[in-house]
């Protein structure tokens, strides 16, 4: 008779340190974007807001994929229902948003793919926070 052993399999996450570069990216990108706005208005009218939105995604990214320093079943499954969250109100977002506009007499408007996932990941960020925050009150 043989016994077939299965590995658990978890996600591939990156180590802890980088949660500390994508929060340096974040704010970096964020500080940029103001002073762009701020010093200088003219420049970098069509390109820059593009490219500080794609690193800030990046920054997110890198955070919302980064382990904790102690990584459990509980924060995997802490990760799934805040992806779970996240996805659900980026659907809603998706379907609501473009009508909000005109209930103000404003022209429908565009939902660009960069906002979906920035609000997807800031969600995601939000939502594990709580849930990770409310989990340690239960014990």
């Amino acid at each position: 008779m043989e016994i077939k052993v299965y590995k658990k399999r978890g996600m591939r996450l990156l180590p802890n340190s980088f949660k500390t570069v994508g929060v340096i990216v974040v704010l970096t990108s964020f500080t940029v974007a103001v002073l762009i706005k701020c010093l200088w208005p003219q420049f970098g009218i069509d390109i820059m807001p593009l490219l500080l939105i794609d690193l800030i995604i990046i920054g997110l990214f890198l955070i919302s994929i980064s382990k904790d320093k102690i990584e459990d079943e509980r924060i995997m499954f802490i990760r799934l229902n805040a992806m779970a969250f996240a996805f659900g109100f980026a659907t809603i977002y998706t379907l609501v948003a473009p009508f909000v506009p005109p209930m103000f007499g404003d022209l429908i408007k565009d939902i660009t793919g960069q906002v979906v996932i920035m609000n997807m990941l800031m969600m995601y960020l939000i939502w594990f926070w709580l849930l990770k925050r409310t989990g340690k009150n239960e014990k």
